[in-house]
């Protein structure tokens, strides 16, 4: 979808922006029967894993940031027999097949949301989704896309082709799908909760798939996994507060980010924001090699090193080597040490509800269909998270070192590109914007852009840099006059074809009479979802 399409809902009692329409939906009507913002976040989240299988669902894990700036971590952890040569010999076994399971976190994340901020019954949640993998839903044209990148998974293995290829054809757009065993599961954990998943006959299914395919799952892993929740990291961007989760995720990336750019006046020339906002992304990503579990055993420093990013001194150091007229080649300029394994595919969803709670959630399962695995019996298709882990002595494709401090462990979590911000409170403490976005190490650059101005940034062509390789990849959309800017400053611009996007980002703008504006970047299909009392309008956007 051109990015052009954008649309926006208006609405004044709460507001959903997700991937697809029908989970945007969803949460919206959790909000109508009186839900809080969690209740919603959860109910499109399982409606996403529906719809959107190939990048989330209850075989992978995520992040939720709380407007009263909370994180709730539900990685997925790395099983209790990890070790950090596991994947020396063969890297692949990191991203397809059961080795490259680590444990689901979502059921216990969304669990420990609504113990604390829910209101609805937690059944109530699940509805939605029970409905759609029951009766059906249309093929979107994402999900037709996807499945002709894996065709031989589509129409190889019996677990995929019963679900998306009966008739011995990939779906096409419109066509219809039912995931009738994937209800069955939902339904038991909507009457059995969490316990169900970690505990019983679904955990009994899903380790004898994982282990019958080469992976090291047991029932203590699935046992013993909990969801933690810690306070987010917070610093100030143009005069707001703004909240990010901390390590393992890219939030305090991000913050750095943000902090560089706001020693700037924007808005002066845009070749030069645009070339300023690029090397910004390069000194984060140098940043990101240096990043992991704060929990692990082996390296205690990791917080230490977070909080000498975001100092002052780091900053005003990077400040000065920013220079307005050349970009450098070398990554140790920017600081860079290591290099670390970016993530893939996720989705997010943004709610804000009647009294001001705002959620931002994102949930994923790593690479294109997770691990490539699909338990038969309960439909669920399992994450191939252990790839966001570093492998040891095995550089990556521009041959830097991978970095230690990302390496498996028992029970650690790799570092993630996730990030849900920002959640910045106006003078009043109410929450003026929240945001996130999906699609792996592009989230960071994506909802950089988006902070700086919602409506030009979520129609403009994007930008990434993560610092490897050396280049500016840029969508088709790209003005001449601007290629041609950061060119004579030395960056190499690299088109993307002009069917492809760069990262979905999904954000709601309050207003300070409390109206809400909801956006859903159509990059990835999809349209938001607002409840209002009279009902909501949506509306082209203004040229």
């Amino acid at each position: 979808m051109d990015p052009d399409d954008t649309t926006v809902v208006y609405a004044d009692h709460g507001a959903v922006s997700s991937e697809n329409p029908l989970c945007s939906e969803a949460g919206r009507d959790v909000l109508a029967d009186g839900g809080s913002a969690v209740d919603a976040a959860i109910a499109a989240a399982l409606c996403s894993g529906v719809v959107n299988m190939y990048s989330s669902g209850i075989g992978g894990g995520g992040f939720m940031l709380d407007a009263s700036t909370f994180t709730v971590d539900f990685r997925e952890t790395a099983p209790a027999a990890s070790h950090p040569d596991m994947y020396r010999a063969n890297p692949v076994h990191a991203q397809v097949g059961g080795l490259a399971v680590g444990v689901p976190g979502e059921l216990r994340g969304f669990e420990t949301a609504h113990r604390r901020w829910g209101r609805l019954p937690w059944a109530r949640l699940f509805a939605p989704a029970i409905r759609l993998a029951r009766d059906g839903f249309a093929v979107s044209p994402h999900l037709a896309a996807r499945c002709t990148l894996l065709p031989q998974l589509i129409l190889g293995d019996p677990a995929f082709r019963a679900v998306f290829a009966p008739n011995g054809t990939l779906p096409r757009p419109g066509s219809w799908i039912r995931r009738t065993q994937y209800a069955d599961t939902l339904a038991a954990l909507a009457a059995d909760g969490a316990d169900a998943f970690y505990t019983g006959r679904i955990a009994d299914a899903l380790v004898r798939r994982v282990q019958a395919t080469g992976g090291i799952l047991t029932h203590d892993d699935l046992a013993q996994y909990a969801a933690t929740v810690r306070p987010a990291l917070s610093g100030e961007f143009r005069g707001r507060h703004v909240a990010v989760p901390d390590l393992p995720t890219s939030g305090p990336v991000l913050l750095s980010v943000l902090r560089l750019l706001d020693t700037y006046t924007d808005g002066e020339d845009a070749i030069v924001d645009a070339h300023r906002m690029i090397e910004a992304f390069k000194f984060g990503f140098a940043e990101r090699g240096y990043y992991g579990d704060p929990m692990d055993p082996v390296y205690t420093n990791i917080t230490s090193l977070r909080d000498s990013f975001l100092s002052t001194a780091h900053r005003d150091w990077a400040r000065a080597r920013l220079t307005d007229g050349t970009t450098h080649a070398n990554a140790s300029y920017y600081g860079a040490g290591f290099e670390d394994r970016a993530d893939h595919g996720t989705m997010h969803v943004a709610v804000v509800d009647a009294d001001g709670m705002a959620v931002s959630m994102t949930c994923t399962i790593n690479l294109l269909f997770g691990a490539q695995l699909m338990d038969p019996e309960t439909g669920i298709i399992l994450n191939d998270e252990q790839d966001d882990f570093s492998i040891p002595g095995v550089p990556n494709a521009f041959q830097l070192e991978p970095s230690p401090y990302n390496f498996v462990r028992p029970g650690k979590r790799p570092l993630s590109s996730s990030k849900r911000p920002p959640n910045a409170p106006s003078t009043g403490g109410t929450v003026e914007y929240v945001s996130g976005g999906s699609g792996g190490s592009h989230i960071v650059t994506a909802v950089a852009q988006v902070l700086t101005d919602l409506w030009s940034a979520m129609t403009a062509p994007r930008l990434h840099h993560q610092l490897v390789p050396n280049a500016v990849q840029a969508e088709s959309r790209l003005t001449a006059a601007l290629q041609a800017g950061l060119e004579a400053r030395a960056h190499a611009v690299l088109r993307l074809p002009a069917n492809l996007t760069f990262t979905g980002v999904e954000s709601i703008y309050r207003h300070r009479n409390g109206s809400l504006e909801a956006v859903s970047d159509p990059r990835k299909g999809g349209i938001a979802a607002g409840y209002s009392l009279p009902p909501v309008t949506v509306l082209p956007r203004a040229p």
